[in-house]
């Protein structure tokens, strides 16, 4: 019942441009009860909830915003083909019907997100190209009229960024986004520490890769001092063993 109270209490902001409190009520809705962080601890339990939304989500545009959201979890744990089903349900609600602005950017930042994981599935290389274009393209359009708004589309487009090939010349875009993460995080502390622990470990990465390896092991370990259970600082702290100290 929380959950379709919060619901009907989103869909009348609909008719307004993007705005904090329009876009926290959508948050509620598509990444909590239950959150999606805590479903990505337990596949089987995401596999399920999945499966519970499939049936339920056919004509309300904002379960199937989730059902494409936890499509593109599962598919980030390695569910190979579950990026494709994310996919398709966001091209098919963009192409086909109307939404606000804040549903607008989450479309565009998972759009994004999946194509790229799409690529890192596929195993032809003119495919792996092509999506990977193609989610940039997503990216840097939700960068474009929402990143000022609010810190998602850089987040996602830095995360995305920073593990492409340097072949695709991203890697400075992506420490751009990732530094703003990391600073909007230390002076507001309105971004979530286990997402800033996520940037501080991609930015270390970039750090290596440009052979700045202090500033990587710094980042590192702010990475791990942040979320220090994380299976993300445990990459962490195989880096620093490899590289460092």
């Amino acid at each position: 019942m929380k959950f379709i109270s919060i619901l009907l209490s989103f869909f009348p902001l609909l008719l307004f441009g993007f705005n904090q409190t329009n876009y926290h009520k959508l948050s509620m809705l598509l990444w909590e009860n239950p959150s999606i962080s805590n479903l990505e601890k337990e596949p089987a339990q995401l596999k399920k909830h999945i499966f519970e939304l499939e049936s339920k989500s056919e004509n309300n545009q904002v379960l199937k915003l989730r059902l494409a959201i936890l499509y593109n979890s599962s598919s980030l744990l390695g569910d190979t083909g579950n990026a494709e089903k994310a996919y398709k349900i966001l091209l098919d609600i963009k192409n086909k019907e109307k939404f606000s602005e804040e549903i607008e950017m989450v479309i565009l930042v998972y759009l994004g997100s999946s194509r790229s994981l799409m690529a890192r599935d596929s195993y032809n290389p003119v495919s792996k190209m092509s999506y990977v274009k193609e989610a940039a393209v997503y990216l840097d359009e939700a960068v474009s009229k929402y990143g000022k708004d609010i810190f998602l589309p850089r987040y996602v487009r830095g995360t995305v960024f920073s593990g492409l090939p340097d072949m695709f010349k991203k890697k400075s875009t992506a420490e751009s986004d990732l530094k703003y993460i990391i600073s909007e995080y230390e002076s507001k502390k309105i971004i979530p520490s286990n997402l800033a622990s996520e940037a501080y470990f991609n930015l270390g990465n970039i750090h290596k890769s440009n052979k700045k390896t202090d500033d990587a092991i710094s980042a590192w370990k702010k990475c791990i001092s942040l979320n220090p259970n994380s299976k993300t600082a445990e990459k962490a702290k195989k880096n620093i063993n490899k590289y460092g100290e």
